[in-house]
């Protein structure tokens, strides 16, 4: 009687004779380049094996968490990371919060833009303004480590779209934001930044258009120091009660600045 399993070994084999086939022909390419190589079956390199064992032994360290206190503002504060991946978190705000890689020279970089980026070295320097009782946490970690959720909310991996800012400017009168888009959005993040001379109030508001003509009142305001000695950062967000189709905020000039800027960012959950 006839093996039934006869042609799943047939296709076995011939996988193994195709993968044979395939090893000798790039060690031929690499040795032909003056280089040398083992290839694995399956397709592993050297390398990725030899790490995955290092993981699993405890000779090298899959993942790091750092947690920052944000009670006084830090500057270039640096910091070791391992792994080429890393994501951010606050339970404050990470607006006013910057990241240089290798050397203090380098530029400063919001640290939401290399959110979930592969990272150029181990060695980072953080800069965060001043905020009573919150907290920055940095988890670094190898491929995949982008995934981790680190917020205790929402901690059910819930999508966010890419910041998109509303107002970046210094107002010399009471004036509206734009106003995001949030028909598709389940909450809005909004994060203020000052360092105008001068304390204002912002008034988070809601239309059911795109128009700041028919727009009315979410909640109450909030007050923003004067940030031209520290920067002021306040974060809010909106959802529920006091969601509409398209919000913003109305900026409140309680005296004229003249200087320094009011950037107002948004963040939408999806």
């Amino acid at each position: 009687m006839d093996n039934p399993n006869q042609g799943l070994f047939d296709i076995l084999t011939r996988r193994d004779e195709l993968q044979i086939k395939t090893n000798q022909l790039l060690e031929q390419i690499l040795a032909k380049n003056g280089g040398s190589a083992t290839v694995y079956s399956g397709g592993l390199s050297a390398d990725l094996i030899t790490r995955n064992k290092q993981l699993e032994t405890g000779q090298i360290v899959p993942y790091r968490l750092i947690t920052i206190p944000m009670d006084t503002a830090g500057t270039d504060v640096p910091f070791t990371v391992v792994g080429d991946n890393l994501v951010a978190f606050s339970d404050g705000t990470l607006m006013g919060t910057t990241i240089k890689f290798g050397n203090t020279n380098f530029d400063a970089v919001p640290i939401y833009y290399v959110i979930g980026k592969k990272i150029p070295t181990s060695k980072i320097f953080v800069s965060w303004v001043a905020q009573s009782g919150k907290k920055l946490y940095i988890l670094s970690g190898y491929q995949g480590i982008a995934q981790f959720d680190l917020n205790p909310i929402y901690a059910s991996n819930v999508g966010s779209t890419a910041p998109e800012v509303l107002y970046s400017d210094m107002p010399g009168a009471t004036v509206f934001s734009l106003l995001a888009d949030c028909r598709n959005t389940k909450r809005l993040v909004i994060d203020c930044e000052s360092t105008l001379d001068a304390a204002i109030q912002i008034q988070p508001v809601g239309s059911l258009t795109n128009s700041a003509i028919s727009v009315r009142d979410l909640g109450l305001f909030y007050p923003v120091a004067d940030g031209s000695a520290t920067t002021q950062a306040i974060s809010f967000d909106i959802s529920d009660t006091y969601w509409r189709p398209f919000i913003g905020v109305q900026i409140i000039i309680t005296g004229v600045p003249t200087s320094g800027t009011l950037t107002i960012t948004s963040v939408k959950q999806v």
